[in-house]
Order: structure tokens, then sequence, then C-alpha cells
């Protein structure tokens, strides 16, 4: 068996749009223990304004090649899914899901980064990107307004992953401007806080412990 790398998160949907988004949104993210990150996800978000499909595609295949040549073959790739993407940026992903069959092991994760209470209509298009074939739903608890938000946000997206079948990714080792919800700032107690339905669908590189 030969020996690969493995990418467990990579937003390939922004690959190569630095030029579009800018360098305040990388100096805020990596400010000191992320205070910026918020600032930082909402600047990152002007690119979705020109999401375009067959762009999209070509850079996530460029970026796809490079990591092959360097011994990449398993990709979790992240993908926004919300009302201001709408499915723009899954859709290409999508497509390179059979053009890379057998050579990356590609899951794509339908991932809706402006949060679900916050962004109305977000939920829906979440569904119907697995319902197009993403792999996993991914969830940003952290993104939502307040604590309540925040846990609702992982009901939800739990309860879409257990009627579908798939795993979820959720991002909570990161909190922004204000203290995680209780329970997710600690893995030993952050298995009380995730539903029932949730318990075994995580991906432990993003659930940090709560898989």
């Amino acid at each position: 068996m030969i020996a690969s790398f493995v990418n467990a998160h990579v937003h390939l949907d922004k690959v190569y749009t630095l030029d579009l988004i800018g360098d305040a949104a990388v100096t805020a993210y990596t400010g000191e223990q992320m205070g910026g990150s918020m600032a930082s996800s909402e600047l990152a978000s002007a690119v979705k304004d020109s999401y375009d499909e067959a762009t999209i595609e070509a850079k996530a295949r460029r970026c796809l090649l490079s990591g092959l040549r360097h011994g990449l073959r398993h990709v979790l790739a992240f993908a926004d899914v919300d009302t201001r993407a709408g499915l723009r940026g899954v859709t290409p992903l999508l497509r390179l899901l059979e053009e890379f069959h057998g050579v990356i092991d590609l899951q794509v994760v339908a991932f809706p980064q402006d949060g679900l209470l916050r962004d109305p209509g977000a939920e829906d298009l979440v569904r119907e990107a697995v319902e197009l074939g993403a792999d996993v739903v991914g969830g940003i608890p952290r993104i939502e307004y307040t604590d309540a938000d925040a846990r609702e946000h992982v009901r939800r997206i739990c309860e879409l992953a257990a009627s579908t079948g798939r795993r979820v990714a959720m991002l909570v080792d990161d909190s922004g401007e204000r203290p995680p919800p209780s329970g997710f700032g600690s893995p030993s107690r952050a298995m009380g806080s995730v539903p029932g339905s949730c318990h075994g669908r995580g991906r432990r590189s993003c659930l940090a412990g709560i898989a």
C-alpha cells in the first residue's frame, strides 16, 4: 500500500480567490486567538457575489491536480451553501466527484457558512445539495447570533444528516468574538450537547472531539 496525504478541511469552492477576497480577511483570521474569525468570514463571503460555476470547477480541478502531484489522495471539500451562494459553489464540486473517482477519494460537504437561523432558506439549500449528491452535511454553530441559536443549528444539522443517511462535519473549534455555547468548549462535555441523531456521524477532524 502506498502512503498518501489527507486534506480533511479545504474550502474547495474558494481556492485561488485571494485576489478577490483581499488580505484583510487573512489578517483578521490569523490574529491572536482567532478573535477576528467572524470578521474574516464576513469579508471572505464577498467572493460569493461573483461565483461562477465554470471558474470554480476549473480552480478546484487545478487544486486537486496540484495536490495529487504531491501525494494527496483523500479530500474533504467544503462548499458554501447559503442564500448568497445558492448551489453555485457545491455543484461544480459534485461534477468533479466522477472525474476524480478512483484517483482521489473526494467527499463534498454542503456547508452553511452563513448559518441556518441567521440565513433563512439556507437549510433548504443544504438539503437540496445533499439530494444532488453531497456526501456530508456541514455545520458551523458559532456563526449564529446567540448560544440558543447555535444549539438549534446543531440540532437541525444533525437531524438533516440522520434523515438523509449522511455524516456531519461540524466546525466547533473557533468561536469568534464570543465564547462557544456551554459544552462545546470541552470535548469531554460536548457529547452531552450533541443530539443522539448525530452520535457516530461525526468527522473527528472537524468535530473536535464530539464525534
